[in-house]
């Protein structure tokens, strides 16, 4: 499996498009099947991608994979990469892990892997396997022959010392982890035993912040909606205005971005009767995202409004409405926390694409939902030679594409 066959090389729809980027690939090699790539990343709409091979080579490239330069230089001479972690907001910066027994590291880079920060520090004596990381709460989880182990530091430092925790105790090693940002909770398979699965014990007890819509940290926009998951907060301001608390159930409070907040980031401070918090979430002048509700996307069928799901498909050749937040300012002006008109609803400022897969769709209207704080309606025509099925049905605005949701279409 070296030069000669498919595992050291970049594939696109099953095709190479680089040259091998392992060591077989750069040198000779005695064993190739023991050289392939081990670990791959990027960030969501960013050029950044990285790439791990289990010979300790690390790269990246700048222009989604069209072309590859070597990260820094070999970091640890057959170390394999076993985890690589881009932040989808901003892929310049990453985090990886490289597995070796006596050589492991957890290292991470804030300029595109032109310089790896170490941040073993700490960690006990064993082979590393995995990493998961928490943006909401800058919280860093690594697993292994010891167990899982996590700590809390500043991603976007390039000077941080880090101290590591345990978390728990467990039968044996950990070969893999998976954190829930949802529902707060962390999953490891344990070698010979199974899943295991417990709460975070950063995120359970703080704060954090995610896009409403599809529960991600994906950036928000003015008017934009924002759930805050955790501790409940009374009473939450945006760059200093009092900002809308919509709804609250002791688990989740949503709120509203105001529509005259500008800049790259927001900051929010965040209040209960005995505390109160200040954190910075990532904004933009536009960040589509289509509603998702326990796995369904939020797309109706526009004659009847019934859910768009497997037992009821949008038909092609009819209109379907599709629910999103982040679409930004819209004309004329609406005020902050207040639902949209019943009539003459507000229109979107900037122009709305939508796809269907690859396909360009004819999109009727993107207004501010009447009734509705922060959501906005798309209308879309499906195409009538559309592809029957399952598709994939995203948005786009100002150049910035939204989550990608399947819907079901038939004729």
């Amino acid at each position: 499996m070296g030069a000669s066959e498919d595992w050291g090389w970049v594939l696109i729809d099953g095709i190479p498009v680089t040259i091998d980027l392992t060591a077989c690939g750069v040198g000779e090699c005695d064993i190739p099947e023991m050289h392939y790539i081990s670990a791959f990343s990027g960030g969501v709409g960013e050029a950044y991608f990285y790439l791990g091979t289990s010979d300790g080579f690390v790269w990246t490239s700048q222009d989604r994979g069209l072309s590859w330069s070597k990260s820094y230089e070999r970091l640890m001479p057959d170390s394999p990469v076993v985890s690589l972690f881009a932040n989808p907001n901003r892929s310049e910066v990453a985090v990886m892990v490289l597995g070796h027994k006596s050589r492991k590291r957890v290292l991470y880079t804030v300029d595109g892997g032109v310089y790896w920060n170490d941040l073993t520090g700490n960690l006990p004596k064993g082979q590393l396997s995995s990493l998961a990381v928490d943006l909401s709460t800058d919280a860093l989880y690594v697993a292994g022959d010891s167990g899982v182990f996590y700590t809390v530091f500043d991603l976007t430092d390039p000077s941080v010392v880090v101290k590591w925790k345990p978390l728990g105790k467990l039968p044996t090693s950990v070969q893999d982890v998976l954190l829930d940002e949802v529902t707060d909770r962390l999953y490891v398979v344990v070698d010979g035993y199974g899943v295991f699965t417990t709460k975070t014990p950063v995120i359970s007890d703080d704060f954090r912040i995610l896009n409403a819509a599809d529960l991600t940290r994906r950036e928000t926009a003015p008017g934009g909606l924002l759930t805050v998951f955790g501790k409940t907060p009374e009473r939450v301001t945006i760059d200093g205005s009092v900002a809308p608390l919509l709804f609250s159930d002791g688990m989740e409070t949503q709120i509203q971005v105001p529509y005259n907040v500008h800049g790259k980031t927001i900051s929010l401070m965040l209040s209960t009767e005995s505390e109160s918090r200040e954190m910075i979430y990532p904004l933009t002048e536009n960040s589509p995202a289509i509603f998702v509700d326990r796995g369904s996307p939020m797309v109706l069928d526009a004659a009847t409004n019934r859910s768009i799901e497997a037992r009821h498909p949008a038909i092609a050749g009819s209109r379907i409405l599709v629910l999103a937040t982040g679409l930004g300012t819209v004309e004329p002006a609406w005020p902050t926390g207040v639902p949209g008109p019943s009539d003459a609803s507000p229109v979107v400022l900037k122009p709305v694409k939508a796809y269907l897969g690859d396909v360009l769709l004819d999109v009727k209207s993107a207004v501010l939902a009447s009734g509705y704080i922060g959501m906005y309606v798309i209308e879309l025509e499906v195409p009538l030679l559309a592809e029957i099925g399952v598709m994939e049905l995203s948005l786009e605005i100002s150049g910035v594409r939204s989550n990608r949701v399947r819907i079901h279409i038939r004729r």
